[in-house]
């Protein structure tokens, strides 16, 4: 849904007729949400993409939404695991930065980026487990990104 832009961001409600109250609650810089800011021009997603790219071994500027999507999906081309892994992270991260908006609008719970980034990271090494092609690089991410 995400990479369709299909996600039921406050915006979307609006325009859909609803009275929503339309700012970010990720960064609560008076923003109002939607999809593109969302992912990735918020600082609180954007921290966790970078920190996860940077951990991973990939240093770039984050871009937006449609740029990074198509940046990996250029990369996920490549038959190298590591492009498969940042593609996992990717999809995870989406999926934690979408369940933090919801867990912080809908029931007041907030976790921090780098609480959230460490979520991500575990979720790679389980993952991992199963993936015998990312042993080798799962080895050289033993650690948290930081």
């Amino acid at each position: 849904m995400a990479v369709q832009n299909r996600l039921a961001t406050t915006d979307r409600l609006a325009s859909w007729g609803m009275q929503v109250d339309t700012l970010c609650q990720l960064c609560n810089a008076g923003v109002d949400e939607n999809h593109k800011h969302l992912f990735f021009e918020c600082t609180y997603s954007t921290f966790i993409w970078k920190k996860l790219l940077h951990w991973m071994g990939i240093n770039r500027q984050i871009d937006c939404w449609e740029n990074e999507v198509a940046w990996l999906a250029r990369r996920m081309q490549s038959k190298s695991s590591k492009w498969h892994m940042v593609g996992f992270v990717f999809a995870v991260a989406v999926y934690h930065i979408w369940a933090e908006r919801n867990a912080r609008k809908f029931q007041q719970v907030n976790r921090s980026n780098a609480d959230r980034t460490k979520e991500i990271a575990l979720q790679l090494h389980i993952a991992g487990r199963s993936q015998v092609k990312w042993f080798q690089t799962l080895l050289s991410l033993n650690s948290y990104p930081c």
